[in-house]
């Protein structure tokens, strides 16, 4: 009766085996599972909405997925209204438990958010760790505990973003109700006089409210001397907030030694709120080149071969002159279209979107100066007026 592609079914079997089995969170592995998946399911609707006919009695498995009320009518499985539990078919036919094809279903939701992660240049330690969110999310459920998290790193390296993706990743697995993202900083946190603080924290939490409040540069909110009442009234605060709003996650991101003293030092009990912790390492001379010829495709431009190499960056990477990651490159890509324009001023090649070496070069080097400044000449002293003169 099936022309189910059961090959596809044992692929699905066989990358479910690897993940059961995977210590290094691959999340390549959870690529494969969920689009077996999704193609299995595909597969199982689009037989029986095409090929079964309701008043099949040769059929012995349409008693496991059709109602007795939708049996007296007639026609094809097409006439089956959208909220039929296909779960009995699915599971039956694909072979796999009711808990495992909840927990693939919540994963299959979080495909666009998964495939953003992977794609990420570099970041594999990140990536390992988004895979054991992701399988926490898949078995867990809304029992009133939320275990945030921490993003580690330097600026430019992608922490707002990671932290909107986790957030969409828990919403759509139906541990958050809202769709929303507020960012928390100390500006908008810690008020001027004793109790202001704790009405500007409690509201920026009613903002989050079921969704995810995110504290950026969280370290800036103290300092190791723990000398600012304002800042250990608003950490105060926010532990408080985690315990009664359980429905709210909460996600923080900065340096990580910086965040240790000036934050969680302030409370002890604060650190054990976030068990999930992701380490952004610097990127590279290669891997900023990488970000370098995305953002460049992204935005309509080609690069000519060996437009910029490793060499050409690693000495201002070494040097911290570059090191806010893809904002770098995103500044250096505009300074060299700037150059582009300059370099082909009326020519024919001036509608032409192509990045040479040269204007890369041109662009790099214009950029370094903007970032450090001009070298600014010491003043001559004038002359010494001859011995013996008044002045």
């Amino acid at each position: 009766m099936y022309s189910l592609k059961y090959k596809e079914i044992e692929y699905l079997h066989h990358y479910l085996s690897l993940l059961n089995n995977d210590v290094n969170n691959d999340l390549l592995i959870l690529i494969n599972v969920i689009t077996s998946y999704s193609k299995v399911v595909t597969d199982i609707k689009k037989q029986i909405t095409t090929y079964h006919n309701i008043n099949c009695s040769t059929c012995s498995h349409c008693t496991q997925f059709i109602t007795n009320e939708i049996k007296t009518k007639t026609g094809y499985i097409d006439v089956i209204p959208e909220d039929i539990n296909y779960i009995p078919a699915i599971t039956y036919l694909a072979g796999i438990s009711t808990e495992q094809y909840i927990g693939l279903n919540k994963l299959s939701k979080c495909t666009n958010e998964i495939r953003d992660i992977y794609n990420m240049i570099a970041m594999d330690d990140i990536k390992s760790e988004f895979c054991k969110v992701l399988k926490y999310l898949s078995m867990a459920k809304s029992d009133g505990k939320m275990l945030h998290i921490g993003i580690y790193g330097p600026p430019g390296h992608g922490k707002t973003h990671i932290a909107q993706l986790l957030g969409k990743a828990f919403v759509k697995s139906g541990l958050l109700e809202n769709d929303v993202f507020i960012k928390g900083t100390r500006n908008n946190m810690i008020g001027g006089y004793c109790g202001q603080t704790a009405m500007k924290t409690t509201s920026i939490f009613d903002e989050a409210q079921g969704g995810v409040l995110f504290l950026d540069e969280v370290y800036s909110f103290g300092n190791k001397e723990q000398d600012d009442v304002f800042t250990g009234e608003c950490i105060n605060t926010i532990n408080q907030l985690l315990s009664e709003r359980p429905d709210t996650l909460c996600i923080i991101a900065g340096y990580y030694k910086q965040t240790q003293e000036s934050f969680f030092s302030y409370n002890p009990g604060l650190i054990s709120r976030f068990p999930f912790s992701f380490h952004i390492k610097p990127y590279n001379a290669e891997n900023l080149i990488q970000i370098f010829s995305k953002m460049a495709n992204e935005s309509g431009w080609k690069i000519t071969n060996n437009g910029l190499v490793g060499d050409d960056l690693r000495p201002y990477v070494t040097s911290g002159q570059i090191n806010n990651g893809g904002r770098d490159m995103e500044h250096i890509l505009t300074k060299s279209i700037i150059s582009h324009c300059q370099n082909n001023f009326l020519t024919n090649d001036s509608k032409q979107k192509v990045l040479s070496r040269i204007d890369i070069i041109d662009g790099l080097k214009n950029y370094i100066l903007h970032k450090s400044g001009p070298k600014e000449k010491t003043p001559t002293p004038p002359p010494s007026p001859p011995h013996g003169m008044y002045t």
